[in-house]
């Protein structure tokens, strides 16, 4: 299950977080959401091809510190409204 940030949802860096905001079909901001950066990290390393092993190991690598599959299929769980299965997005 490859997952990727729904097109719908865009990311801006501010000053301290990102600014997590859903775009509706006519260009207005439906909802926003401000989240830290590490999370907007783990968010943009689901591209659609990473396994969330690979996303595990990746953040891993890019904090220093060991992070366990289980604490990314929280994330997942916790920030699912953010994501869809790239198999969902027509290229």
């Amino acid at each position: 299950m490859p997952l990727i940030l729904n097109p719908e949802w865009r990311m801006r860096k501010e000053l301290g977080y990102v600014l997590l905001y859903k775009i509706t079909d006519i260009g207005t901001i439906a909802e926003q959401s401000f989240i830290n950066p590490l999370d907007a990290i783990v968010i943009t390393l689901f591209d659609g091809e990473r396994a969330i092993e690979e996303v595990a190991s990746v953040l891993s690598y890019v904090t220093g510190h060991l992070v366990d599959i289980q604490e990314i299929k929280l994330f997942i769980d916790k920030n699912f409204r953010y994501f869809i299965e790239s198999s969902e997005v027509p290229f």
